[in-house]
């Protein structure tokens, strides 16, 4: 099996944007005229948390972005157009977020919001993205709302809801269970979750399988009540939506009461090798019976130019799951835009142009195996793999599959 470095992405914020109108001069139809492009350069935006304690996500993840965008720029840029990013502080602050939004768009005159971090933010700019129509590609987030949100929004995370679907189907065709309980965490991931399996295991016929729903607040470090139901309903295999440290203390609490035999499949943002090492001295039986969906998948040949542009362009920057998934968005935005100036000189692209040849975008070259959108399709990466705990890592135990629908 192949070895996986998956990413861990608890973030992602979303921006605002707005298009100016000119009128034609050879009739009185409105041309929509793009902001942000220019004579030498093309402007794009974000905002994030690169200090206090998110920085150790914030800064490896931007340093990817600006890697991949000074790959871009050395070889020439975009049609001869280098490509600038604006990064603004949030410290992970809604507030602060809709206020960066507001500076992007009308002050900085941004083409498009590319990479915004950190779901509070997100949702809090939904309706203004809506409103003004500019392109928001890639949210550090997996929370559904950008997938709901409208044709200019293009997420490329999965989203918890399509991911619990994969997790019922893999529940029941690899794992053949009979008996599901679900553990979920009172929050937007948890939430997503538990509808994304229920949805699933009723599109498969098969909603009778769900035997418990248990949820817990964030914080929540004892889960004895919960293990003790799912051992009442004499569960075979549980589905854990929460992060890290809720997955910490039920594979603890497994262990403790002799349960550790019950496979337990966790979300994306947990698979890590980190947090195997984290947990093995804890739970080192539970933990061998550990599974994971990953999305990202590191022995590509895609890793080796990441990589290699980090490494000369960020030499003291660490190259992790963030520094991935911030490539992984700004590479997301230039081939849209390669693929846009391909029916469109790159001096007259509007957001609407943008927009219309992201609606054809397939891409499969890259570190995830492959992302599309269509015409109101805005699920993001739906190709995802069942991995495992093995040793010290994760390992491929199936293909990248998608939900049978």
């Amino acid at each position: 099996m192949k070895k996986l470095l998956l990413l861990i992405l608890v973030f992602a914020m979303v921006m605002a944007g707005c298009s100016e109108a000119v009128a034609n001069e050879s009739d009185n139809d409105v041309v929509e005229s793009a902001q942000g492009i220019y004579e030498d350069r093309i402007v794009v935006g974000t905002s994030g948390a690169q200090q206090g304690p998110l920085a150790f996500i914030g800064k490896p993840y931007f340093d990817g972005m600006n890697a991949y965008f000074d790959m871009v720029n050395e070889n020439g840029g975009i049609e001869g157009k280098k490509i600038e990013l604006i990064i603004l502080e949030d410290e992970f602050k809604p507030e602060t977020s809709l206020a960066n939004v507001q500076e992007l768009v009308e002050d900085e005159k941004v083409f498009a919001l590319v990479g915004l971090f950190g779901t509070p933010g997100v949702k809090a700019n939904i309706p203004n993205i809506q409103e003004k129509g500019i392109p928001a590609v890639y949210f550090a987030t997996g929370a559904r709302a950008t997938a709901d949100a409208g044709e200019n929004f293009f997420p490329v995370q999965p989203n918890y809801v399509y991911e619990g679907k994969l997790m019922s189907q893999y529940a029941t065709e690899y794992f053949n269970a009979t008996k599901i309980a679900v553990v979920y965490r009172t929050d937007d991931l948890g939430l997503d979750g538990l509808r994304g399996v229920k949805e699933g295991l009723m599109a498969q016929g098969k909603s009778d399988l769900l035997v418990a729903e248990l949820s817990f607040d964030a914080g929540t470090t004892d889960f004895t009540a919960q293990v003790a139901k799912i051992k009442e309903a004499d569960a075979d295999i549980i589905i854990n939506y929460a992060l890290a440290g809720g997955v910490s203390s039920m594979l603890k609490e497994l262990e403790k009461m002799g349960m550790s035999d019950i496979p337990q499949i966790v979300p994306y943002p947990n698979v890590s090798d980190s947090f195997i090492v984290s947990n093995m001295e804890g739970a080192p039986n539970a933990i061998e019976n550990l599974y994971g969906l990953g999305w990202v998948d590191m022995t590509r040949d895609a890793v080796n130019d990441m990589v290699d542009a980090v490494t000369e362009y960020y030499p003291e920057s660490a190259i992790n799951a963030y520094t991935v998934s911030g490539w992984i968005a700004a590479e997301t935005f230039v081939k849209g835009l390669e693929l846009a100036i391909e029916t469109t000189d790159i001096d007259e692209m509007t957001w609407k142009k943008y927009i219309e040849a992201m609606n054809s975008f397939e891409y499969t070259e890259g570190i995830i195996p492959r992302i599309a959108y269509s015409p109101g399709v805005r699920e993001g990466v739906t190709n995802m793999a069942l991995v495992e705990v093995e040793g010290s890592t994760w390992e491929l135990k199936t293909d990248y599959l998608e939900f049978k629908k």
